[in-house]
């Protein structure tokens, strides 16, 4: 069933363009070749071989887009490639052409049970419909998600733009976040496997009672640093690391070492499985299901009354029931 994208609230991005989304998907059974090929069938561009595992579709619609074998010991020739016109590199090229070799027994090896993943660039989000008719594309080919077997723990990361950096603004979204994750997760029924590994964790209940409370209303630098005193990690459903860094790089950087984490404009949303084998289920939908959380943080008096809600309920000792009660705080749609 074909549904379209919500519109955001807030549709304009911080540049003055309307909003877009970085997409990562991994799926099962499909080589980064073949995944690379069905996007320039689809967007057009230029294929390039980086390593067997490793390609990228250059000037393509949108910009260039990466398929790659989902591990870093994968791809450690690609990293270290030489050129061949400088001298200085010569003593470095029979360690590359090692690193090459070792590169395709691992890689062979491991994408039995390892994702291959595609990486898109930045796209309007009215063009996840698009998106959608690419993974139809790779199915078609064979290509399976997280439930095709007890081995995967394959997602979806939607790289959500945000609207404004405004401290009230990222704090209502944060705010309406953790109050609907529970709501989402029953929804979405979060893969057993993806649920061992790291990277969808849910926030501390420390810290969502301490942004629910309604006297909380720090400044930008305050939020930042209070998120990174309880969350100085990439292992959340929502990974503010990135836009943290991109805000106040300094910051961030004084509270993690992680080398990974790379300053980007957008709400890392890690939570959603990969999952193609529903036909109920798509990148649309779980676009659709961060414009509710959007909807919710542009009702403050809503916004509010649920937080009180949960307090109330955390005290209490009553939390099983609030994915349920969570339906009834919602907007109309959601």
């Amino acid at each position: 069933m074909s549904i379209p994208p919500l519109d955001p609230p807030r549709p304009i991005a911080p540049g003055g363009h309307g909003r877009r989304v970085g997409v990562e998907v991994e799926l099962g059974d499909i080589p980064a070749s073949a995944m690379a090929e069905a996007v320039q069938a689809r967007f057009g561009g230029a294929l390039v071989e980086l390593d067997p595992h490793l390609f990228e579709v250059r000037g393509a619609r949108y910009g260039t887009w990466l398929t790659k074998l989902d591990t870093r010991y994968a791809h450690q020739a690609a990293r270290q490639r030489t050129d061949p016109a400088d001298p200085q590199s010569a003593p470095n090229q029979i360690l590359h052409d090692i690193a090459q070799v070792t590169d395709k027994v691992v890689a062979d090896v491991m994408q039995v049970w390892m994702p291959t993943e595609l990486v898109a660039p930045p796209v309007p989000y009215g063009a996840l419909p698009l998106l959608d008719g690419l993974l139809m594309d790779m199915q078609a080919q064979g290509a399976t998600g997280t439930r095709a077997s007890p081995l995967y723990a394959f997602g979806v990361h939607l790289n959500v733009e945000i609207a404004t950096a405004e401290a009230d603004w990222l704090l209502a979204v944060l705010r309406a976040y953790v109050l609907c994750s529970d709501w989402l997760r029953s929804l979405i029924r979060v893969d057993l496997a993806r649920r061992m590994v790291p990277y969808v964790d849910p926030f501390p209940d420390d810290y969502v009672a301490r942004i629910l409370d309604p006297a909380y209303a720090p400044d930008l630098d305050g939020l930042i640093a209070d998120y990174l005193a309880d969350n100085p990690t990439r292992n959340r459903e929502v990974d503010l690391l990135p836009l943290f860094a991109w805000l106040a790089p300094d910051q961030v950087a004084a509270a993690t070492t992680d080398e990974r984490v790379r300053g980007r404009p957008v709400f890392h949303y890690r939570l959603p499985n990969a999952d193609p084998e529903d036909g109920e289920w798509s990148l649309v939908g779980e676009w659709n299901r961060m414009m509710a959380v959007e909807r919710l943080a542009e009702d403050p008096q809503r916004l509010s009354a649920m937080a009180a809600a949960w307090l109330d309920g955390h005290h209490r000792g009553r939390r099983s029931a609030w994915p349920e009660d969570c339906r009834e705080w919602l907007p109309a749609g959601a």
